[in-house]
């Protein structure tokens, strides 16, 4: 092998390119994102359609079966399976492995394309939605004191919410319990059979009030100034003094067929930390983000909100999904050192010779560090899998380092030189150790 011969004869040119080795690996490592598992993109994507207040039978005729027609048309298409719920439809598509998801979607969008317009009035547009492993939220909290569950939400949605949403890498915060205020138009069927009024009719007079927009543009000299429209409802009051026009003409008010309550939508969703009623919020990295550098950065802002809350309201963190990883990734490390440091003491007890064993533990951290610079490189991150990785190759070197030095013990043990036993006792075994390395490259 040239390489022996090359190593063996320019010892300087090694020992350089092996500093520079070191050199980028040092320089990539603190670069490598760090995560539980590494990024992966199931080929799964959902069509999910909602259709307020059908039953499962009308949402399956009227909504799913259409859907799954047009979507079964999708190419690489591997199966196709739907759920239909009271008010909800879900088709989902499992694709081959190997195809591009985002090409798939955008098939998908236009397979809907086709087709929403067969879907009832009433349903909503699909939403066509990718499976992600990688958009679990990393951080659970909960905020609870002694406020009221709504003011809470206040607190969250206008306080922590923009907060948190700034930081670089986090894509969302996302509330869940409490109530949210809604404003309730109460119907009197009676009073509408009377007055000779239908609920589209109500409906079509309050979107015709409660209307903001652009009214155009005027010109003022030589300057041209927009108009705007705004007809918002401010308050109930407004509400209640809708007009609304008979079949006879004349016209009434909102109130006299309706009552308009100011309140809070239904809780749905109910939240205790250590029996009190709170909220949770969830925190969601964006995709490729750094786990533990996201997480580390929303803690730090989180102790600046704490401070500024009112008295009284805690925002406690439940789970920190970077705690967890920096444990696994920590346990890991740690046994690839304790496995490394073992294998070193073997091959001392095997190979009987202190020079021998040191080239062999040289060689290992070197391999690591180099490692670091070619996962920087190819976009890799630091995880639970690329680690068991490196820890598995940590043996595979030793295997190696054993093999080659042992020949080369062989021949000195022949009465070679140092730097002839070197070159031919490598060349004699380097085609053998080569392939077997490549073989485990390739699996």
């Amino acid at each position: 092998m040239k390489v022996a011969d090359f190593s063996v004869r320019r010892p300087v040119t090694i020992v350089m390119l092996v500093i520079a080795v070191i050199l980028f690996g040092i320089v990539s490592f603190p670069k490598l994102s760090v995560d539980l598992f590494p990024e992966m993109e199931l080929p799964v994507a959902v069509a999910v359609t909602s259709y307020p207040g059908a039953t499962p039978t009308e949402v399956e005729n009227l909504v799913t079966k259409p859907l799954e027609e047009r979507l079964g048309t999708v190419s690489n298409l591997q199966d196709i399976y739907s759920i239909s719920l009271e008010g909800a439809s879900q088709v989902i598509l499992f694709f081959n492995w190997g195809t591009d998801i985002d090409q798939a979607m955008l098939d998908m969008r236009d397979a809907i394309d086709q087709v929403v317009g067969m879907l009832p009035d009433d349903a909503k547009t699909p939403r066509v939605l990718k499976i992600d492993p990688n958009a679990q939220p990393i951080m659970y909290l909960s905020l609870s004191g002694d406020l009221e569950l709504n003011e809470l939400h206040s607190i969250a949605e206008n306080v922590i919410k923009p907060r948190i949403e700034r930081i670089d890498g986090i894509a969302s915060l996302s509330i869940g319990g409490g109530q949210t205020r809604e404003i309730k138009v109460i119907l009197d069927q009676h009073k509408l059979e009377a007055y000779q009024l239908t609920i589209n009719q109500i409906q079509q007079a309050i979107q015709a009030e409660n209307f903001a927009g652009s009214g155009g543009s005027v010109f003022e000299g030589n300057q041209q100034l927009s108009i705007r429209v705004d007809g918002e409802i401010k308050d109930v009051d407004q509400l209640n003094d809708i007009p609304i026009r008979l079949a006879t003409g004349e016209t009434i008010k909102l109130e006299e067929v309706a009552e308009v309550i100011d309140g809070f939508s239904d809780m749905t969703q109910k939240t205790y930390v250590n029996g009190k009623p709170s909220l949770s919020l969830n925190i969601t990295k964006a995709t490729g983000g750094n786990t533990v550098k996201v997480a580390e950065a929303a803690s730090r802002e989180l102790e600046k909100i704490r401070e500024q809350l009112p008295e009284g309201v805690q925002l406690t963190t439940l789970v920190d999904t970077s705690e967890y990883i920096n444990k696994s990734i920590a346990t890991v490390m740690e046994h690839a050192i304790l496995g490394g440091s073992i294998a070193v003491i073997v091959l001392f007890f095997f190979l009987g010779s202190v020079r021998s064993t040191i080239v062999a533990a040289i060689s290992i951290p070197i391999a690591l560090v180099a490692t670091f610079c070619l996962m920087y490189f190819t976009g890799q991150t630091i995880n639970m899998i690329t680690l068991g990785g490196l820890t598995l190759g940590l043996g595979s070197l030793v295997d190696f380092a054993i093999v080659v030095l042992e020949n080369v013990y062989r021949h000195r043990q022949e009465g070679k030189g140092l730097i002839e036993a070197a070159t031919f006792g490598t060349k004699e075994v380097g085609n053998a150790v080569m392939a077997a390395a490549l073989t485990q490259i390739c699996v």
